[in-house]
């Protein structure tokens, strides 16, 4: 008589993300209910300037707290750095195309821990 048993093991991973791919939130920050603009205008309009967004769809913020927007009706990557109220255009150059130069509405944007910027365009 021969007898066999099944054993089935089953592994849990568990993904933590660190570094730049953290948001902490300290224990003691409280959520502003005004809330405040910290990009494009405050009153809504939108524009080219670097002041301005046109339908901003995606940001990121790294460790030090630098805001990056993908500014896709503008076809533009904005930085703001921390009390920035003009933002300054690191990728993209505002007209649509597929050169080296140029971003085509631009969907996200993240920056890796070495400061490569890394935008998801459209071409």
């Amino acid at each position: 008589m021969t007898t066999t048993s099944d054993t089935t093991t089953t592994s849990i991973l568990t993904f933590l993300p660190t570094g730049i791919y953290a948001l902490s939130i300290p224990t003691c920050a409280i959520w502003n209910q005004t809330g405040i603009t910290v990009a494009g205008n405050s009153n809504g309009s939108s524009g080219t300037d670097l002041a301005s967004l046109i339908n901003p769809v995606d940001i990121f913020v790294d460790n030090n707290y630098t805001l990056y927007i993908a500014d896709r009706g503008n076809n533009r990557i904005v930085r703001y750095h921390t009390n920035d109220t003009i933002g300054t255009m690191v990728a993209g150059n505002c007209t649509p195309g597929s050169s080296p130069s140029q971003l085509n509405s631009p969907k996200g944007v993240a920056v890796d821990q070495y400061g490569t910027i890394i935008v998801g365009d459209s071409l």
